[in-house]
């Protein structure tokens, strides 16, 4: 928490300095999803050295997609999960949490993801009122262990509006982190492990299967918070999907 607290000083700092002497960058158009968006590629937050992080890799079998991602509340239950087939663009991220939350109103009140820097990007550049205001009530935060570790302190942009200690509701009296925004990463390194099982199914097969796993470890949850008294609690589905 340290840490993040004197990268949001030294990135306020040097956001100050930009105002007192703004430098004109030169935006590009970005595609995604036959989308586009005007996003100003000079300050996109990749994190990744110059020379790049990718290393020549042999793989002895299929990949018919590009990856699943999974929606995971801090209390560790799974809330839904989707397929992304050609990439994990922010696009199909948005449509994603869309689809999971469709309403305004069913939205949680922070939304962690690694990659929140682009989406918080690409909302404010959305030229449809509707798409760019979705999350306009959300606090769309970098889960901590990423924005410690993948994102270019020097990215002015992410460190002002992306770096969690900028909410203080995220944080406790004492010092700590009131959520766990590794639930998800916690999920992940347990759903990887049916890479090997699923590869080669069906879909229809293929989303069964992995839907199946789901519920069950959603129940040994929810278990598990009883018996610690956590007292996890369902709000009803007419309270969330009830009009503005």
């Amino acid at each position: 928490m340290f840490q993040l607290r004197l990268r949001l000083e030294r990135a306020q700092a040097r956001k100050g300095n930009e105002l007192r002497n703004p430098a004109a960058p030169s935006p590009k158009s970005v595609t995604d999803y036959n989308k586009d968006v005007d996003v100003s590629l000079d300050m996109l937050c990749y994190g990744k050295p110059d020379a790049g992080n990718q290393h020549l890799k042999a793989r002895f079998g299929r990949r018919w997609t590009h990856n699943d991602e999974l929606c995971t509340a801090s209390c560790g239950v799974i809330l839904g999960r989707t397929t992304f087939f050609g990439s994990e663009a922010p696009n199909g991220v948005r449509h994603f949490l869309m689809r999971l939350f469709p309403t305004k109103h069913s939205l949680p009140g922070v939304i962690w993801h690694d990659n929140n820097c682009q989406i918080v990007r690409m909302l404010r550049n959305d030229p449809e009122p509707y798409l760019a205001n979705y999350f306009e009530n959300c606090a769309l935060p970098v889960d901590v262990f990423h924005f410690k570790s993948k994102h270019k302190e020097g990215d002015v942009d992410c460190g002002n509006n992306c770096n969690p200690y900028i909410w203080p509701e995220l944080r406790t009296e004492d010092g700590k982190w009131r959520f766990n925004s590794s639930a998800a990463e916690q999920a992940n390194a347990w759903y990887g492990g049916f890479q090997a099982i699923v590869r080669e199914m069906q879909a229809d097969r293929y989303d069964f299967f992995l839907d199946e796993m789901i519920k069950r470890r959603n129940r040994l949850t929810i278990q598990k918070l009883l018996n610690d008294s956590r007292a996890p609690f369902s709000i009803p589905k007419d309270w969330l999907l009830r009009s503005e």
